[in-house]
């Protein structure tokens, strides 16, 4: 088998078809996508988007369901998305002054994107 049609690679493809569709879809509701897939020495973060004086972290999960999408962002590491935001903000010093907030974006086949505003710190 060769490494394109391996089940990581497919994984991987799969991933950044979801994050160019999360983004797409962020953009249609006015948001400024500033990064994607920004790694930082703690973590990398999907979306990193703007809408007028707030910077957004968002997280993309793709999954067969609403519920197993929902549930997967409710699990996911606020912690570490807050502190890659912090190192993005770190070295892009002309957001210092806006308000951050953590978001996710679910995505699945049978069902529209849906963004989740404001997921805890």
């Amino acid at each position: 088998m060769s490494w394109r049609g391996s089940p990581k690679h497919v994984a991987y493809r799969k991933g950044v078809w979801g994050e160019r569709l999360a983004a797409l879809f962020l953009q249609l509701k006015g948001y400024r996508i500033l990064a994607r897939r920004y790694r930082t020495p703690v973590g990398e973060l999907d979306v990193i988007a703007q809408k007028g004086a707030m910077i957004v972290a968002v997280e993309v999960k793709k999954r067969a369901t609403l519920r197993e999408a929902q549930e997967i962002l409710a699990m996911c590491s606020h912690q570490r998305m807050y502190r890659a935001l912090s190192f993005y903000l770190t070295h892009h010093g002309r957001y210092a002054t806006y308000d951050i907030r953590l978001d996710g974006v679910c995505l699945g086949a049978w069902f529209f994107p849906v963004h989740m505003r404001g997921l805890s710190r």
